[in-house]
């Protein structure tokens, strides 16, 4: 499954907060723009750590983003498990279950990860033999971020497919001094 970076909110049932923990979000939820709560349910040993094997959704969206939203509690540094749950964690006999809300939205894609999205859509449309549209999607991704090397590498291919070879060699000049400024 390929991936795109944006944020994922994990809201802390016990502290009310939310906060963003991770920069992941499946291509194709983006591309339904798929929106919401995963609902998730895990287990604290006696010492205040989720027990990965224990962790569940108990209301999904679908797309990839289920397995995310687990991925996010699972994380070490998860904010699921606040000092409340913890305590409580410490003082029971068992291993205490607990629920917590993760939040994908869309609103916190930053312009590098639409810019990224939009390069995956024409990086597709390429594959399909259809330069004009790759050149679209790759445009989108060079207005939303500038300096996107894989964006100016599409551009060169598919300027190459139309034969246009002055313009394939200006992005293919540009993909270079991008990748290797990322350097």
């Amino acid at each position: 499954m390929r991936l795109v970076l944006l944020g994922i909110m994990l809201m802390s049932s016990g502290a009310g907060l939310a906060q963003t923990i991770g920069k992941t979000y499946t291509y194709e939820a983006i591309d339904r723009q798929i929106e919401g709560t995963v609902q998730v349910s895990y287990v604290l040993d006696r010492q205040g750590r989720i027990i990965p094997d224990s962790t569940r959704v108990l209301q999904g969206l679908g797309y990839g983003l289920d397995a995310l939203a687990v991925q996010a509690v699972n994380y070490p540094a998860s904010l699921a498990v606040t000092p409340a749950n913890q305590a409580l964690a410490r003082r029971s006999e068992q291993p205490a279950r607990f629920n917590a809300p993760v939040v994908f939205a869309l609103k916190n894609l930053t312009p590098r990860d639409w810019s990224d999205y939009y390069v995956l859509k024409g990086d597709k449309a390429l594959a399909e033999a259809n330069p004009a549209r790759a050149i679209s999607y790759y445009d989108l991704a060079l207005g939303r971020y500038k300096k996107n090397g894989q964006a100016c590498a599409g551009l060169a291919k598919a300027y190459t497919n139309q034969g246009k070879s002055d313009q394939a060699a200006k992005y293919a000049e540009l993909a270079n001094k991008y990748s290797m400024a990322a350097r």
